[in-house]
């Protein structure tokens, strides 16, 4: 859809930018709690649409689900 996935560091969530690199959308935030980031490094895409994040401060990996709030899912 066009949209580019970044990891904010210290800020400790993922943004989906758009093709300009206006911010359209966020997820997760700082924490140590399970779906939370602490220090995210990498982000890949899955073929499906997830999104592999590396997240260093918690030494684990985590995959998260794009969730449209507009249509409930």
């Amino acid at each position: 859809n066009g949209e580019i996935a970044v990891v904010d560091r210290h800020g400790g969530r993922v943004l989906l930018l758009d093709a300009e690199g206006d911010v359209v959308g966020s997820g997760a935030r700082r924490g140590r709690e399970p779906g939370l980031l602490y220090h995210p490094t990498t982000i890949t895409r899955l073929p499906d649409g997830r999104l592999v994040v590396s997240d260093q401060g918690n030494s684990r990996v985590q995959i998260f689900r794009r969730s449209d709030r507009r249509s409930g899912r």
